[in-house]
């Protein structure tokens, strides 16, 4: 009677455990990132009445007779499955897709999570809602990122600038047509287009590119011509002559350059997919595109799906800043939570294989969505049934055990 009660003693505890891993599952099924927990079973150590015998002559093999002393609690294992996606349209919310945690930096310890709710500090840091500074690599001048080396704060400082680029190439291209609607006296044909140019110092300076038909005299052939011109109508350099062959290729010039405030700049009349021709039908000429560009301030960032930070600038341009890192487990259930969503190595958790993501067996970023939490409702409420059913067949061994006792305890009086 003693084993019995002793026995529903341990079962009382054991699913009273139960209970308190369900009852933290639901408290957190609206936890980003959070992974449910369950609890596993193990019987305790049994006492042996009578071992086992084998086999003898006339005489068969007997068992051994074994009463079990309970059940124990043997280990409660975290569910790292996928949670479902929550579409936030928050930039600096990141889904973890896949294998993989989040590296984060709290006071000198390095921990691990998949809630990606993030935001930028008063310095720049990237950080979770308790402060936890997440890990990466800054790209270098050059805009490169050397994933293979120790990772770092990401910061991108608000109004963070990038310096202007002073314009050396314009391309202008398009179709001169072979027979131009020619107006005025002399009659001629005038078309233009205008692009900004900049210098060192990142100031737009307007130049025109005018196109002027000349139709020949005594039955010759008209030619194009072009003059760069400044805000005013003033000429740039000299006019150059258009000379293109009997398949509309332009021939000539081969080198056209302006000087625009002391800046010299190469007029590409050539690029591929781009040339300046001369074919029948309508003009389109037109100053296509140049590589300077003004100072930029940063207006906002995306993260792709490798982790890689870019900021968009006020210029138009978009520049990689850095890349999220992400670490792997051999056994991510050897995990220890921190508190907060995090989670700590251990030594059943292997060390971390910190790398970029899309690398190494690890998943991919997903911006503007959080991971929400894996636990599934209707198996916890069912468990609950469970642990308080197990709950109450223990307490009647315990209740059964105390009449039996009382019982004992009545026939001696």
């Amino acid at each position: 009677m003693l084993r019995a009660m002793y026995s529903g003693v341990s079962g009382l505890k054991a699913h009273e455990e139960m209970l308190d891993v369900i009852g933290n599952n639901i408290a957190n099924v609206n936890t980003i990132g959070y992974k449910a927990s369950s609890t596993q079973f193990a019987d305790v150590l049994s006492q042996t009445i009578a071992g086992a015998g084998p086999p003898e002559p006339l005489v068969g093999g007997t068992n051994a007779t074994q009463v079990g002393l309970g059940v124990r609690v043997a280990g409660i294992a975290t569910d790292f499955s996928q949670g479902a996606d929550q579409q936030t349209g928050r930039t600096t919310d990141m889904a973890v897709e896949g294998n993989g945690f989040l590296v984060a930096d709290l006071g000198g310890q390095q921990l691990y999570t998949r809630n990606g709710s993030l935001t930028f500090d008063a310095n720049g840091e990237l950080v979770n809602s308790d402060g936890a500074i997440i890990q990466g690599w800054m790209a270098d001048s050059s805009h490169n990122i050397n994933s293979n080396g120790p990772t770092s704060a990401l910061i991108v400082p608000s109004g963070q600038l990038i310096p202007p680029v002073p314009t050396t190439t314009v391309i202008v291209g398009g179709n001169l047509p072979t027979n131009p609607v020619l107006s005025g006296a002399p009659p001629k044909a005038v078309l233009d287009s205008t692009i900004n140019v900049f210098d060192g110092q990142g100031t737009a300076t307007p130049v025109t590119f005018e196109f002027t038909y000349t139709p020949g005299t005594g039955g010759a052939a008209g030619a194009w011509a072009v003059q760069a011109k400044d805000a005013k109508g003033a000429a740039i350099g000299s006019s150059q002559s258009l000379t293109f062959d009997a398949g509309g290729n332009l021939t000539a010039p081969t080198n056209y350059a302006i000087t625009v405030n002391g800046q010299n700049i190469a007029i590409n009349l050539q690029a591929a997919g781009s040339q300046l021709v001369n074919f029948g039908g309508t003009a389109s000429v037109s100053a296509i595109s140049q590589d300077g560009q003004a100072t930029g301030t940063l207006q906002s960032i995306t993260v792709s799906k490798g982790g890689v930070v870019s900021g968009v600038f006020s210029n138009g341009s978009s520049e990689v800043l850095g890349q999220i890192a992400l670490a792997s487990f051999t056994n991510p259930s050897g995990l220890m939570k921190a508190g907060g969503s995090l989670y700590e190595a251990t030594s059943n958790s292997g060390q971390p294989q910190v790398g970029a993501p899309q690398s190494g067996g690890r998943g991919t970023i997903s911006s503007g969505v959080l991971e929400g939490s894996n636990v599934d409702l209707a198996q916890a409420f069912s468990d609950l049934v469970v642990a308080q059913r197990g709950f109450e067949a223990n307490s009647k061994i315990i209740s059964t055990s105390d009449q039996m006792l009382s019982a004992l305890i009545a026939m001696k009086q």
